[in-house]
């Protein structure tokens, strides 16, 4: 079997035809400001708001971002290597539905939902990084994105991936993070990275681009992606779906290094399907996955560090469907090099979060971890030490050695999987109580690392704040 469904011409070959759409067909930019600052670097404007851009434009403006970069936790401690040699895992943003940990039953997300969410991903070690994963409907919507970036920053202290309705609930959301923290540093150990998506076909909404320009201007960390629908708002066919897609996102990378030549960037795509009988979404799908691969030796090629989703569930309830898909969707990730991996537990069509369904997944991904790390040599020495003292015939159960690395990679083997016969017999519902166990404990026992002092009351200062200026607004499309 092939390591790489699509060769290195073949990936070349989709880079160019992106770039002949952008300089042919060309992209609607709604954002006065952005297709001006496009103009002066010597893009064509036409019909009103269609950019061309030079192939030389894109090229010089790619070569502006950097390769790698790193990602802090609130605490100031280096948590992600972005471009490195190893990917993150994470939860995905913005899902109206949960599942209740009690009932299991799909319900509307309330405020609390999304404290317990971050409480519960913060606790989780295989989860490298959360996100206001959650979009609670007891809010009024001026207040959803910016409300639930508070509840994130009080219940967790990992690198928050998050979105905002507009570019002034940015403004307050890095001031919470700065009170979050106790200083100013997000620009020099940032901790948050922004997501942001472009609209298919070919289009940068003013909303998304006045966002895409704040990040940039303020060296504040962005995930550029976008997520066109294949029959829907993108061809068919995959290999036009993916250019499109591609096409997309080098347009809005090449704008934000306009912006901001060297603000960090992390580049990529997904390409669900249009289900022509019922008009939803799917991404459990052959396609996603080929897509995702091509996405990810695409960034790479072009030496940035890139996006992707996986480790999610087309499937509404929790059963072996769900289970089979969101395992797949993981371990056909392994090879494709991506840098951050979001969705992580994500149902429903991208609707959907499960606290049961988290815990049982991330257990998946331990094992994903340990087989991309690979065979390390690094004990070969000891190794034939400790068989020479051995010998035939003897026992390593009791040498020092055994003692003294159990438990660490060399010895990875997760308590809560080979249970016994009898746990066997329970099949998967049993699976699913012991992951129910686990997520109450971690809800009930865990405790983040503490704010600053002061830190609480000054984010009920600025969320009130928000709350007045912010009054009568929502997501600027």
């Amino acid at each position: 079997m092939k390591r790489h469904l699509l060769a290195d011409h073949e990936i070349l070959k989709l880079h160019q035809a992106a770039l002949r759409v952008l300089e042919s067909t060309g992209m609607r930019i709604t954002h006065s400001p952005g297709r001006r600052l496009l103009q002066s670097a010597g893009c064509r404007v036409e019909s009103g708001d269609i950019v061309r851009f030079p192939q030389e434009m894109v090229d010089e403006h790619l070569a502006m971002a950097p390769s790698t970069w790193t990602l802090y936790s609130r605490t100031g401690k280096e948590a992600l290597h972005l471009g490195g040699p190893q990917a993150c895992f994470g939860p995905g943003t913005d899902l109206p539905y949960i599942l209740d940990l009690h009932t299991s039953r799909r319900r509307t997300c309330r405020m609390d939902d999304v404290a317990q969410a971050a409480l519960l991903a913060d606790g989780l070690e295989e989860l490298d990084f959360v996100s206001t994963q959650l979009c609670p409907a007891n809010l009024p919507p001026h207040l959803v994105h910016v409300q639930s970036f508070k509840a994130v920053l009080e219940h967790s202290s990992k690198p928050v991936l998050f979105t905002a309705g507009s570019a002034r609930e940015l403004e307050f959301m890095e001031e919470m993070a700065s009170a979050a923290r106790g200083d100013a540093s997000q620009g020099s150990k940032p901790f948050l990275i922004h997501f942001l998506e472009a609209t298919s076909p070919l289009t940068l909404s003013v909303g998304m681009t006045k966002r895409l320009l704040f990040c940039a201007s303020r060296g504040l960390p962005a995930a550029l992606t976008s997520g066109p629908l294949r029959g829907a708002g993108a061809p068919l066919p995959l290999s036009g779906a993916v250019v499109q897609a591609h096409a997309e996102v080098l347009g809005a990378v090449a704008l934000h290094q306009l912006k901001n030549p060297g603000a960090p960037v992390i580049a990529g795509f997904g390409v669900g399907t249009m289900n022509m009988a019922t008009a939803e979404p799917l991404f459990a799908t052959p396609e996603y996955t080929l897509a995702r691969e091509a996405s990810g030796r695409l960034f790479h090629l072009l030496g940035l560090p890139t996006w992707g989703a996986g480790g999610f569930a087309d499937e509404h309830e929790l059963d072996h469907e769900a289970a089979f898909q969101g395992v797949l969707s993981l371990l056909s990730f392994a090879p494709h090099g991506i840098d951050l991996i979001q969705n992580v537990a994500s149902m429903g069509k991208g609707s959907t979060g499960s606290p049961l369904f988290t815990v049982f997944i991330v257990e998946m991904l331990g094992y994903l971890k340990r087989f991309t790390q690979g065979l390390k040599l690094d004990h070969v020495e000891g190794d034939l030490q400790e068989i020479g003292e051995v010998g035939p015939g003897g026992s390593f159960l009791g040498t020092d050695r055994t003692f003294r690395l159990h438990g660490g990679e060399e010895a990875f083997s997760s308590p809560r999987r080979g249970g016994s016969v009898e746990e066997c017999r329970q099949g998967s519902w049993g699976k699913w109580e012991c992951a129910r166990k686990r997520a109450l404990e971690i809800m009930g026992a865990h405790r983040p690392a503490p704010l600053p002092p002061h830190a609480r009351e000054e984010l009920r200062r600025i969320l009130e704040e928000a709350d007045r200026a912010l009054a009568g607004t929502g997501f600027e499309a």
